[in-house]
């Protein structure tokens, strides 16, 4: 994801003169409305943006934050939050040379120390203004309003000081001062939390180490962060959003094909993205919720996930899409039955929100509660084809990135391009071999065609192994044709695979793919969810 094209533009600008910033970090999830300020220019903060040293962070009154920094060091910001990164070096050749110094303007933070500070403490300072904190390798919060400020300790120990005095905090003990001058006051951290803005009764009940990530989420999600002095962390999701009230959670069977846009400005492809996976039912770090109450196929109206498997290097994670109360709205609803499988498939037009920044789009998905034991898919034999066309399968309509819809074109026997066996959309599987040898895409919407085919740079087929341990379809492909002129659109992206069936009758898929127009800088970009079965 790219920052606002002012900024961009003034990076670019600014190199003849000087060299590029370096950065020391990198967002790896905003929710709301994040920015980062340096030199009086604005830049929106989206996963995957960098960060400078001398940036001025701010979150706005629903946003949060987080950065990983380049010596591991992770930083979560709170809403109504201004941090400055006054200062920071660091080789990673040379990790005993680091410094950072840090400035909590106002809001709230918490922070997992990195290599910075592990040889020497006074190379890490984080400044709140009417005191000083020091670190002693550690996982802690800090919150500041005015002159006063107060926090806790998670792990390992830090030391605050004012002019009033100074006093270490360790592990499982909170401080709170006000004024520069103020005595600093320790008492051991309370074994419940409940958010103020929340009756108790309604209010989730957290562990003293555990931090909520969003409001959103916040409502029925629940962090746990198991923190040790090596700054890892382990998030672990206790449910998924139920916005229509008759939800059910997703039995450990079950596989969801996701594929969502969203608006938000600073996209790489023009103020829209799309992204595309899938989760399953037994992953104890996601979450599935699945309302039946529809006889037109059930619809997930929920989803938590943590995208680990992304060929992203800084995946969504986690991230929280949920439909609203009324899911009379989902379109393309349908099901059909494979063998001993039946998938259900729909999309959210409106109405649904994705929680990670701006959130306006759509939503495809595919649900089914019947995935094909690895041991069944490993044990098959010969090659199969798999086809999508008005007798097998079924599917979103494929979306581009101004919302448009239109049409998948149906499998064919005559020869496809760049070497592939067939044209339309298909996959081919050499069982034999275990390994996916071809993926065939192709629509149209508005009079453009897109074309997506598996990777060719790749070398040639993908283990059936490593699709069934998470590992993405690397897309490549194109867009000629309607909006996509004046010559084609390169594209490139990626698509999830799950088989569903005793006997692996189906492929349960969902695909994203973009790309800028090489002479008009125009984007363009597909998204949707596919059912495949097999012949």
């Amino acid at each position: 994801m790219k920052i606002y094209v002012t900024a961009a533009l003034f990076i670019l600008f600014s190199s003849f003169a000087s060299a590029a910033p370096q950065s020391v970090g990198t967002v790896i999830l905003s929710f709301g409305q994040n920015t980062a300020e340096s030199a009086g220019v604005q830049r929106v903060l989206k996963r995957k943006v960098d960060v400078y040293a001398d940036d001025l962070l701010k979150t706005g009154d629903t946003g949060r934050l987080q950065i990983r920094f380049t010596d591991g060091a992770r930083l979560s910001l709170k809403p109504g939050t201004e941090f400055k990164i006054a200062e920071y070096q660091f080789d990673e050749a040379n990790p005993e040379d680091g410094k950072a110094v840090y400035r909590l303007l106002k809001g709230g933070m918490r922070t997992l120390s990195g290599q910075i500070g592990k040889v020497d403490k006074e190379d890490y300072t984080l400044d709140a203004v009417v005191a000083t904190i020091g670190i002693r390798g550690t996982d802690f919060t800090v919150d500041k309003q005015g002159d006063e400020v107060k926090g806790s300790v998670n792990n390992g120990a830090i030391n605050v000081a004012n002019k009033g005095g100074a006093s270490d905090i360790a592990k499982g003990f909170s401080f709170q001062l006000v004024g520069a001058e103020g005595a600093i006051n320790r008492f051991r951290t309370p074994a419940t939390a409940y958010r103020p803005d929340v009756p108790k009764s309604q209010a989730v009940s957290l562990p003293a180490a555990s931090v909520v990530v969003s409001e959103a989420e916040s409502e029925a999600v629940a962090l746990a962060g198991d923190v040790n002095s090596e700054s890892t962390q382990t998030i672990t999701v206790a449910a998924s959003p139920d916005p229509s009230g008759n939800g059910e959670t997703a039995s450990n069977e079950s596989v969801v094909a996701l594929a969502f846009s969203q608006s938000g400005v600073g996209s790489s492809i023009g103020g829209v993205e799309i992204s595309a996976g899938s989760i399953h039912g037994d992953d104890a770090s996601s979450g599935i919720t699945v309302d039946r109450s529809l006889t037109g196929g059930d619809v997930i109206t929920g989803v938590v996930f943590n995208d680990e498997s992304s060929l992203y290097s800084d995946p969504c994670s986690p991230c929280v899409v949920s439909g609203p109360p009324i899911i009379s709205v989902v379109v393309d609803q349908d099901k059909a039955t494979l063998g001993t499988a039946e998938v259900s498939w729909g999309r959210w037009e409106s109405g649904y929100t994705v929680v990670e920044n701006a959130s306006l789009g759509s939503f495809h998905f595919m649900y089914s509660e019947d995935l094909t034991p690895a041991s069944t898919i490993t044990s098959k034999t010969g090659t199969l084809l798999y086809r999508y066309d008005s007798t097998h399968g079924g599917a979103t309509s494929p979306q581009d990135r101004t919302g448009s819809t239109g049409t998948l074109t149906d499998y064919s026997s005559v020869t496809g391009t760049d070497g592939h066996t067939y044209s339309g959309t298909y996959l081919l599987v050499n069982f034999s071999a275990q390994a996916l040898r071809e993926v065939g895409i192709e629509a149209d919407i508005g009079g453009a065609t897109y074309v997506l085919r598996d990777d060719p740079s790749l070398g040639g087929d993908i283990s059936l192994n490593s699709l069934l341990n998470g590992q993405e379809v690397a897309l490549t492909g194109s867009c000629s044709g309607g909006g996509c002129n004046p010559v084609s659109t390169n594209l490139s992206g990626h698509m999830s695979l799950d088989f569903v069936g005793d006997n692996a009758e189906g492929a349960v898929t969902s695909y994203a793919a973009e790309g800028i127009n090489a002479v008009n800088s125009q984007p363009a970009a597909i998204s949707g969810t596919i059912l495949f079965k097999a012949e």
